[in-house]
């Protein structure tokens, strides 16, 4: 009795999925294009309670105001900070650079060893691709360093397009997107304590003493956006450069870093110039048409029904 009341109705629901299926469906991209524009806000100036910078040197926004419409309003290349005034003897200055790419410029494309692993400059599914390029330069300076020096805000706009290079159909963007990096500047010059036994933080690369960057891990939280019929995923993730540690939550890098936090280690160097980058890769997944949803339920509340009417007939 129960295959006799299941049967028409499981085949209904049957042709019903088979001809949703049948239908022209748009296939997910097998490529895409990207453009990433990304500056530093003034910490000195947003009018935030919690960023600033906190130590005694000079301090500059360098490289101008990043032109728009690629990149958000007010923001500047990179951030400057020099010895206090009258210090002769420690001239230099450190200061943290950001370079933005697109799918075309990128470090990435076409080099298989940073993620493209058909190496075809084609920015493909699974692949990690660097969209941001933070470069660190470190002189010798003097003043006083507290914990952190800076807290400062990063904005970007990052656009993604169904056609790689040409970059003519954007399918999303996400706008004035934030990220928050503290840094720790430490002991650096020849007057202050020298060594891993006198740095007051981690040393995991045991240099003079190892200047950190952290910041927490829901700044590098998945993105998602519908796009003809498919939900396409972005991760990003922090890639070292030469010399550079990136530890997670919970690693044990010459002490455990917080759980929810990444911390960047960069070496002490005198001069010197360490990268890190901001890896992206792309995943799709198909979206279930309404109509096939609604057929399905049908198909449901139909075996619902006929079992219920068995029931009532024993």
């Amino acid at each position: 009795m129960i295959k006799t009341n299941l049967r028409p109705v499981l085949a209904a629901t049957a042709v019903a999925l088979g001809t949703c299926s049948a239908a022209a469906m748009a296939a997910p991209l097998t490529e895409m294009g990207f453009q990433q524009g990304a500056g530093w806000v003034n910490p000195t100036t947003d009018g935030s309670a919690v960023t600033g910078f906190f130590g005694n040197q000079t301090f500059a926004m360098i490289g101008g105001v990043m032109p728009q419409p690629r990149y958000p309003a007010n923001v500047y290349q990179g951030m400057r900070w020099t010895s206090p005034p009258n210090t002769p003897n420690f001239p230099g200055y450190s200061q943290i650079e950001l370079f933005s790419f697109t799918d075309s410029d990128s470090p990435s494309a076409g080099a298989a060893a940073l993620g493209d692993t058909d190496a075809n400059s084609q920015w493909n599914a699974g692949e990690v691709w660097i969209i941001d390029r933070l470069l660190q330069t470190n002189y010798i300076i003097s003043g006083t360093f507290p914990n952190p020096l800076w807290i400062a805000d990063t904005l970007a706009n990052l656009r993604f397009y169904s056609d790689a290079d040409t970059r003519a159909n954007e399918i999303y963007l996400d706008p004035n997107s934030p990220t928050r990096i503290s840094f720790y500047e430490t002991f650096n010059h020849p007057g202050d304590p020298a060594g891993p036994d006198a740095c007051d933080s981690s040393n995991p690369l045991n240099t003079q003493c190892d200047d950190i960057f952290t910041v927490l891990s829901t700044e590098l939280d998945p993105l998602q956006f519908a796009y003809d019929g498919y939900l396409y995923t972005i991760n990003f993730a922090l890639i070292p450069g030469p010399g550079v540690l990136v530890c997670l939550g919970g690693q044990d890098c010459d002490g455990i870093v917080p759980p929810g936090t990444i911390r960047v280690f960069t070496p002490e160097l005198n001069p010197g110039e360490s990268d890190i980058f901001v890896g992206m890769s792309w995943t799709a997944q198909r979206i279930p048409e309404p109509a096939t949803l609604a057929v399905l339920g049908l198909g449901l509340a139909g075996m619902g029904f006929s079992l219920r009417r068995r029931r009532d007939r024993t």
